[in-house]
């Protein structure tokens, strides 16, 4: 698999659930400086259930996949393995409901440093880390690649047009590139300066909250603990929205340290199409992404702690079903192949 072929789609994916935070975050941080009064928040709506994806519009009520029927459908067949290759995060090869069910590499030994099957990849027994480098290193923050192919190109063709460039096509290519670069960095400049006042919000009302819950400097909180915060104070009356508001679009478990981080990540990563770091893929994976017959590159961890969005994708495939222990997958004959490919 080549970097070039990964798609701005995979990312915005990836990003989802942080991005779905702006409107409530940039809400909250306006309503900081104002001097108006408390107001209710509305009433929250029903708890969707947490398997919905799998229900019946007509049976439940929820735009699900209808799981059930699909089942009673094949009931009775005999069913055969299929491997699933995720292209994402990584994978936690620990989960205790993914454990079971990924791939293990027949014809290869674990641990013994050798290539056994003669794949190019050494020790994939789970799947193969395209980021990974020596040392347990992995690329989080990899230039995107409309950045990157746009710094290749750009001393070869910026001075240039379409009669003057001698290779029409890789103009034509350069172009394509030169607009999809312009669109991220535009868009990166915006959410930039959305963010920064965004992220001071919350850093400012975390502080706001955590020292009325007595709490230490490096603790965190979660919804249930707003209800223990005094009231009286206008200052905190309104901490307490934005981090409600923040806590109404989530799933429940998110504390106000982890919203932050995801936040402050993405923003490192938005800095990287504004500022990239043109060297790291060398540095830390050691191939060079412009060059596409480089030797089979990266490594076989593809557990790291960004690996959450890749282990979310895989249960909702494979999950180990009837177990009273998470969620249920979709498939209940699959093998999780891991692929680590796509970066924070």
């Amino acid at each position: 698999m080549d970097h070039r072929l990964w798609t701005m789609d995979i990312k915005n994916i990836y990003m989802y659930n942080i991005r779905k935070f702006i409107a409530p975050l940039i809400a909250g941080a306006l309503f900081i400086n104002l001097n108006t009064n408390a107001q209710t928040l509305p009433a929250p709506s029903p708890e969707i259930p947490k398997n919905w994806h799998l229900l019946d519009l007509k049976k439940d009520g929820f735009y699900g996949i209808s799981l059930a029927p699909a089942y009673e459908l094949v009931k009775g067949k005999k069913s055969k393995t299929v491997l699933v290759g995720v292209i994402d995060s990584g994978v936690d090869t620990a989960q205790k409901d993914l454990k079971p069910v990924l791939w293990v590499n027949p014809k290869e030994i674990a641990g013994n440093g050798k290539d056994d099957d003669k794949n190019g990849y050494t020790d994939d027994i789970h799947g193969w880390n395209f980021l990974g480098g020596p040392g347990g290193k992995a690329n989080y923050t990899e230039t995107t690649e409309e950045v990157r192919e746009y710094n290749r190109l750009k001393g070869k063709y910026s001075a240039l047009t379409a009669t003057t460039a001698i290779d029409r096509k890789e103009y034509a290519y350069w172009l394509k590139v030169k607009t999809v670069y312009d669109t991220t960095v535009n868009k990166a400049k915006v959410e930039t300066e959305q963010y920064a006042p965004i992220l001071n919000a919350l850093m400012v009302t975390s502080g706001y909250i955590k020292r009325d819950l007595k709490l230490a400097a490096d603790a965190s909180f979660k919804q249930e603990d707003l209800a223990k915060l005094s009231t009286g104070n206008d200052t905190l009356a309104q901490s307490k929205m934005v981090w409600e508001s923040i806590f109404n679009q989530g799933d429940g478990d998110a504390d106000n340290a982890s919203v932050i981080k995801d936040i402050t990540e993405y923003t490192a990563k938005l800095n990287n199409d504004l500022n990239p770091d043109l060297t790291s893929r060398q540095r830390i994976v050691g191939d060079n992404p412009d060059v596409w017959d480089t030797k089979p590159y990266g490594s076989n961890l593809i557990k790291f702690p960004d690996a959450m969005h890749g282990t979310g994708v895989s249960g909702l495939i494979g999950a180990v079903r009837g177990n009273n222990y998470g969620i249920d997958g979709v498939a209940d004959n699959v093998r999780i192949i891991g692929i680590k490919a796509v970066p924070n």
